[in-house]
């Protein structure tokens, strides 16, 4: 039957992947138009435009329409279904725990600034720490960050591309509410994870957690700042030699951070 023309098909999914497709369509004596495609494509062919009688070439079947628009937006709806990727939900925790430090210590686990102490070494562990030496300094001085959010992972799945995107997770409930632990999690504020935050799977205890420990970080960050943001405060600790107190204050808290290499 006589050619009509070449035509060029393409679909592209959110798992990143495209699928093009190169047609021969064709008119038939009774002036319907048809074309011939790949079978892995006939579970997402509309039933509509597939013809009974069948491609008479091996690995294709076929399909016709009365007009030409008709085919290609037939073609075009067929490869736009075949290209759905599998779509995966899973909800994690996303976190981020980071140290800058650096300091040494001896058998005993006590702490120095460096290693010129006696027994004392530099820390095994340096790049839990940040890394930091003589010629990396942590900037700005020593700090803890410390973030985790509850999210639902999207995982668009289609053969060997995948593409995962994150949401914010709230257990079925507002983001306005506080009344679940997703909700408590996420309703810490102005703070993100980074470019490359850790993740577990999502459990009510784990949001708890982590809940608990920024609950933490912000009591030692208000308890030093309100102390020493003012000189005037400062300079009445240092006279008062009150700095240890300060610190001692917060047992509880540096027993909560001292649990976090073993808890996760």
């Amino acid at each position: 039957m006589p050619h009509f023309k070449k035509a060029k098909f393409s679909a592209r999914n959110k798992a990143g992947a495209v699928e093009k497709l190169d047609v021969d369509i064709l008119i038939s004596a009774s002036g319907e138009f048809y074309a011939h495609i790949p079978n892995y494509l006939g579970t997402a062919a509309d039933k509509s435009i597939i013809d009974r009688p069948g491609s008479k070439i091996e690995g294709r079947f076929k399909v016709v329409a009365t007009t030409l628009a008709a085919l290609e937006r037939g073609i075009q709806d067929t490869l736009n279904r075949f290209v759905v990727p599998e779509v995966i939900e899973e909800v994690v925790i996303q976190y981020n725990i980071e140290s800058h430090v650096a300091f040494a210590e001896d058998a005993d686990g006590n702490i120095f600034p460096n290693a010129s102490w006696p027994g004392a070494v530099w820390q095994k562990n340096n790049s839990m720490f940040g890394g930091h030496h003589a010629v990396s300094p942590a900037r700005g001085g020593y700090s803890l960050a410390i973030g985790a959010r509850a999210m639902l992972k999207i995982t668009h799945k289609f053969g060997d591309n995948s593409e995962v995107t994150y949401a914010p997770y709230y257990k079925g409930a507002s983001h306005l509410g506080h009344d679940n632990p997703a909700q408590l999690l996420n309703s810490w504020s102005a703070l993100t994870m980074g470019n490359n935050p850790k993740e577990i799977p999502y459990t009510d205890e784990a949001a708890v957690f982590f809940h608990s420990l920024l609950m933490e970080m912000a009591q030692i960050s208000r308890r030093i700042q309100e102390a020493t943001f003012q000189q005037e405060n400062l300079l009445a600790l240092i006279a008062k030699k009150s700095a240890t107190p300060l610190l001692t204050d917060m047992s509880s808290t540096s027993q909560v951070l001292r649990r976090i290499g073993s808890e996760l």
